[in-house]
């Protein structure tokens, strides 16, 4: 009997490229399935709402966004990585028996938090050091000087985002929003906008010397390994489907 699987991605490059690459590695096993490709969905929290709602059965997050976001666990618990592999994969069941949710095994990529400015205005953003490219640089930078962060804006609202970031770092700012996969875009023709906060898997960093990332030297975010999610339901309908998802465990580096 033909079934369908909803897979499901937030609203930037590589959750599009994690859908399709789901879609194809499930109807390659299993040819009775199809996959409904739901590309650029929104959010987390928008790809919650539909996930609660039963209207998506699978998708991709990232092991601090489940720790900060979804269990609304603090920063220091997210940073204790001694366990996190662990704790991720079975946090939901122990924290919400009813989450119609499973984890299963890592794909073996990371994708972090960054933040990212043009490399030719070191000097002029940071000062004469150049040595000194920390994120605790900029702060002591941005006490004399107020800067502009592009942004989206989920990235903006989060805790674990630029307004956690700020407040830990201790600076002000101002935020232009737009969309994630903008955000080099408006650095290349935006000179108002001084920063972007970027992810670590972002194309433009791997194939560009333009862009200098600045190092969080006092660990304020927590590491973001990529889990698929997958209703549980479903799964104890298609054990097939599961097994065709976990042969992709740690087949990625990233």
């Amino acid at each position: 009997v033909e079934d369908t699987i909803r897979i499901g991605g937030k609203d930037f490059l590589e959750q599009s490229l994690l859908v399709e690459l789901l879609a194809q590695k499930i109807e390659n096993d299993n040819p009775e399935i199809t996959a409904q490709r739901l590309h650029y969905v929104g959010e987390t929290d928008f790809v919650l709402n539909r996930v609660t709602k039963g209207e998506i059965d699978l998708w991709v997050d990232y092991s601090g966004t489940i720790l900060t976001q979804h269990l609304g666990k603090d920063r220091a618990f997210a940073l204790d990585r001694s366990n996190h592999e662990l704790r991720a994969l079975n946090m939901l069941e122990d924290e919400d028996p009813t989450y119609p949710t499973e984890i299963l095994a890592p794909f073996g990529l990371s994708n972090n938090y960054t933040l990212v400015m043009r490399k030719s205005e070191v000097d002029q953003k940071l000062g004469a050091n150049r040595a000194d490219q920390t994120l605790s640089r900029l702060a002591e930078a941005g006490r004399s000087q107020r800067f502009t962060f592009g942004i989206n804006y989920g990235s903006a609202a989060r805790g674990d985002g630029l307004r956690g970031l700020a407040a830990f770092y201790d600076f002000d700012y101002d935020i232009q929003l737009i969309e994630h996969d903008d955000i080099y875009r408006m650095l290349d023709e935006r000179p108002d906008v001084d920063f972007v906060l970027g992810f670590t898997t972002d194309p433009q960093l791997a194939y560009t010397e333009q862009y200098l990332e600045l190092i969080d030297d006092r660990e304020f975010w927590a590491e973001y390994r990529a889990f698929p999610l997958i209703n549980e339901q479903y799964a104890a309908r298609h054990p097939e489907i599961v097994s065709s998802i976990s042969a992709l465990e740690e087949q990625f580096t990233a």
